[in-house]
Parts: structure tokens; C-alpha cells; sequence
């Protein structure tokens, strides 16, 4: 088995019989990611179904949608059909638990 402690280790089972396939540390797994929960409303509060979009890679769709980000600044994009977009340069994920509310205004 793993000679550190915090290492994780990857069994291999073939036939019954067990051999270590490989170990890491998960420390050196990446950065711990947070959840991000971004809302989409119009001028009177009331939820819009809505496509939201973190630095042009990915993409969900909803009222309310949750994101798993690492530490940093990310460009925030809402989108709705009948509404003007708006993006959120640089917004800065912290910590875990964070919302953004995006208020969009209706298209002339």
C-alpha cells in the first residue's frame, strides 16, 4: 500500500487477486471548487429562464443555475429570450456559497 501517509491508492482487481495499480496524493489533485449559484430575474424580481455563461466555455440554462468553480475571476454572461444580455467582467469566486443575482432589462 501507499508508503505516505494522505496518498490515495488504485487497486486493480483481476481474477481475485489485488495489485496496486497506482497512488496519488489529492492534495496535488487541483484546487477545491465552490459552488457558484447564479440567478437570472427581470426588473420586477420575478425569475427568468435564462442561459448563463462562465468565460464562453460553459453554458446551462435556468432560472437559477449552479456552477463548481476553482478560486479566480470569471466573465459572467445571462442571456434571455426577449431581454438584453449583460456580462459581469472579472466577477471573483472566493468561496463557496456564493450568488449572483443578474437583472436584465427587456428589449426595446
Amino acid at each position: 500500500m501507499s508508503e505516505h501517509e494522505g496518498d490515495t491508492d488504485v487497486i486493480l482487481v483481476v481474477d481475485g487477486d489485488e495489485q496496486l495499480y497506482g497512488s496519488f496524493d489529492m492534495e496535488d489533485a487541483g484546487e477545491e471548487l465552490n459552488t457558484v449559484t447564479v440567478n437570472v430575474e427581470d426588473d420586477d424580481g420575478n425569475a427568468l429562464d435564462g442561459e448563463v455563461t462562465i468565460d464562453d466555455d460553459e453554458t446551462k440554462t435556468g432560472e437559477s443555475v449552479n456552477f463548481e468553480l476553482e478560486e479566480g475571476e470569471y466573465d459572467v454572461t445571462a442571456d434571455a429570450d426577449g431581454y438584453e444580455s449583460f456580462t459581469f467582467s472579472d466577477y471573483e469566486v472566493e468561496e463557496d456559497g456564493q450568488e449572483l443575482t443578474f437583472t436584465l432589462e427587456e428589449e426595446e
